[in-house]
């Protein structure tokens, strides 16, 4: 699996795209994808993501507000299935940081 992050990324960064190889055959019995992340002060949550080609799935922000803390985020993918089994991803970290950082 790879975590797709490159350059520095910032707190005041938007339209990120975050892109996660899940080594996983998707191009059957998928009934959903997600990015789950966990932020600097632990506090976790998931975006929807899309399915981009036959393992890999992206989420791109909409604005800055889901990257407003500095420090180390966390980022794995989850793959939801139709038979209602999941496969969690690795978990890849990188840092935010502050807008003049």
């Amino acid at each position: 699996m790879s975590c797709n992050l490159t350059g520095k990324i910032r707190t005041s960064q938007d339209k990120l795209t975050i892109e996660l190889d899940t080594c996983l055959d998707l191009t059957s019995g998928v009934s959903s994808v997600e990015i789950e992340y966990k932020k600097p002060d632990n506090s976790t949550g998931s975006w929807v993501a899309s399915i981009v080609d036959k393992t890999k799935i992206s989420y791109t922000l909409a604005d800055e507000e889901f990257l407003d803390q500095e420090g180390s985020w966390s980022f794995k993918a989850r793959v939801n299935f139709s038979d209602n089994t999941t496969a969690s991803g690795l978990v890849y970290t990188e840092v935010v940081y502050g807008e003049w950082d």
